[in-house]
């Protein structure tokens, strides 16, 4: 498949998943038409009794439905559960293929919004970016749970299509943090070079490029039957510059094809 097709063949998902982000906004369209008949019921009930405190809340909740609304087509979704709870859901995505999606349960109270639950992956800092944004700036504070989500996955399938593409050039299994933060991967040896190590960091959980790869040399010449060539300084650099500026399954890709040739 040549580069055009891929881009149609990506270009007809994402229509297919435009097309579903639709259905569902007609859908939310009619429960949010639903919900707030309900929330005018309930402020002529209750304005007497805690006006400004309702006022408000019913404020927060129209703001972070407006600001979903912004957000539909990059794969994020609100879910009116129980009132007042709401779900938001993110759903993810990378290179054309959909993944597992991640929910995040906000609780209204006459007070605040606070998290109820989550199924986001335990090392995502959700409470902190919570208290620091959840009732200050919505906006911000989807944006950095979707950043945080989107950079994992990334890191997870870059590495996952390494492991598929290369698995006969790959010396046992790399060995990765639980973020995907850190990976640790040694490429077999060949006729041309001894077996290479790659320690690849990167600097932060909102990080898709790694900052920092200490490439390893394997055994030393003498301890090989037959003769490698040395790894020049000037080689190294150049497979650091591939993994630090490209996706990892297409630094690798060039690196290997260097490596074999």
């Amino acid at each position: 498949m040549d580069y055009l097709e891929k881009l149609q063949s990506q270009d007809d998902i994402l229509q297919c998943r435009i097309q579903d982000l639709r259905k569902k906004k007609k859908n939310l369209e009619r429960k949010l038409r639903t919900l707030e008949e309900e929330e005018i019921r309930k402020r002529s009930q209750m304005e007497e009794v805690m006006p400004r405190d309702y006022k408000d809340a019913v404020s927060r909740k129209k703001a972070l439905e407006n600001l979903l609304d912004d957000y539909r087509l990059l794969g994020v979704s609100l879910y009116t559960v129980e009132d007042p709870n709401n779900i938001i859901c993110f759903d993810t995505m990378h290179k054309g293929k959909f993944f597992e999606s991640y929910y995040v349960e906000i609780k209204q109270t006459n007070e605040a919004l606070i998290i109820a639950k989550h199924t986001l992956p335990c090392f995502i800092p959700i409470l902190k970016i919570a208290d620091t944004y959840l009732n200050k700036n919505m906006k911000e504070f989807v944006h950095l749970v979707n950043h945080n989500i989107h950079a994992y996955i990334v890191r997870r399938e870059e590495l996952n299509i390494v492991k598929e593409h290369h698995k006969e050039k790959i010396k046992g299994e790399p060995q990765s943090s639980l973020p995907v933060d850190y990976v640790d991967l040694t490429i077999a040896e060949t006729d041309r070079y001894s077996s290479i190590r790659f320690i690849i960091s990167h600097p932060s959980l909102l990080a898709t490029l790694p900052h920092d790869v200490r490439i390893i040399p394997g055994a030393d010449l003498q301890e090989l039957k037959e003769p490698r060539r040395r790894l020049s300084e000037e080689i190294m650099q150049e497979w650091r510059d591939y993994i630090t500026t490209l996706p990892l399954s297409e630094a690798m890709d060039l690196v290997l094809d260097g490596f074999v040739s």
